[in-house]
């Protein structure tokens, strides 16, 4: 069983990415904004990370679009469409 120090060193040794990951790269908010992520033990701020709203999800979609259209799921699509 891990002591409450070694705890402590291993939640510290952790890194929590801050930004969205959109289109295979991470990258902040459209809008900049943040959102603190708070440890409800402590009430210890762990980090602020990237506050996704309407205008990230709708570009997540259109490269999720994008990737589709051109990518390995359309043709694997096609194909699926031919066996029925």
């Amino acid at each position: 069983m891990k002591t409450q120090q070694q705890w402590i060193e291993q939640r510290e040794a952790q890194v929590i990415e801050q930004r969205a990951f959109l289109n295979g790269e991470y990258t902040a908010a459209v809008d900049e904004t943040t959102l603190e992520v708070v440890n409800p033990a402590t009430d210890e701020i762990i980090a602020n990370i990237a506050r996704c709203k309407s205008a990230d999800v709708d570009l997540a979609v259109e490269y999720a679009k994008r990737a589709f259209k051109k990518g390995e799921w359309s043709k694997a699509l096609q194909h699926t469409e031919n066996l029925y």
